[in-house]
């Protein structure tokens, strides 16, 4: 992983939930991610779940343990969730038991990954998943950076996918079952008043076969 990552994500924790997520932006975002979530997890009860690049554990509480490779940011997580069990790793090097977990998820961390180390981060979720096991992610749409010719000027957001990429690099692990976007429309450009509204419009765009061109897909995998 490149070494910027963690000390980007050291020096930004402290602040991190209020530049990220305390905004009309950030809440967008976060109550999409939120509603997705939460109808996955709705009727799963007992399992052992992983939050991998759980950050500041702005949403480890759908899981029992979270890791990350910034102690500052798994800091302000065990301040949150007191009770949850937290490791400092690498997610290529993740220090549990093969088999361990019935789920894992993680958002906003592979954006920023390699292709490299992005296939180390999936050969560590398969171990550690249990057979038939969910794999849950997010990913900026290559599809719709594509559409739009965007390109990313350094490492932070720099990686996209589509579903036939994860089918050719990661076909013979993982079934893809379903994707969502998030954020169909350009939400920075929308005016403040107007997000609450249109995020509604938004989230139900996202669940058609559409979502492709959301500004990023959220991928269900089951292990094989």
């Amino acid at each position: 992983m490149n070494p910027d990552i963690k000390t980007y994500y050291d020096n930004l924790a402290a602040e991190y939930d209020k530049d990220r997520f305390d905004n009309s932006y950030g809440q967008y975002i976060h109550t999409q991610e939120i509603e997705i979530l939460n109808s996955f997890f709705i009727n799963r009860k007992d399992e052992r779940v992983l939050d991998l690049a759980c950050g500041t554990g702005r949403l480890t509480h759908y899981a029992t343990d979270g890791l990350d490779v910034s102690p500052n940011m798994i800091a302000e997580a065990k301040q949150k969730h007191p009770n949850k069990v937290f490791s400092i790793a690498s997610a290529d090097q993740q220090p549990f038991n093969t088999k361990s977990f019935d789920v894992v998820y993680s958002f906003h961390a592979f954006m920023h990954f390699d292709q490299v180390f992005t296939e180390r981060v999936f050969q560590e979720v398969y171990r550690v998943l249990k057979p038939g096991g969910v794999f849950i992610f997010d990913i900026p749409s290559r599809a719709r950076r594509d559409l739009i010719n965007y390109k990313s000027k350094n490492w932070h957001g720099s990686q996209g996918f589509t579903a036939h990429d994860i089918k050719q690099l990661f076909g013979d692990q993982f079934i893809i079952k379903r994707s969502v976007g998030i954020a169909m429309f350009p939400i920075h450009r929308l005016p403040i008043w107007s997000r609450s509204f249109l995020r509604k419009i938004d989230s139900l765009l996202c669940r058609t076969p559409l979502n492709e061109y959301a500004s990023y897909n959220v991928f269900f995998l089951i292990k094989k």
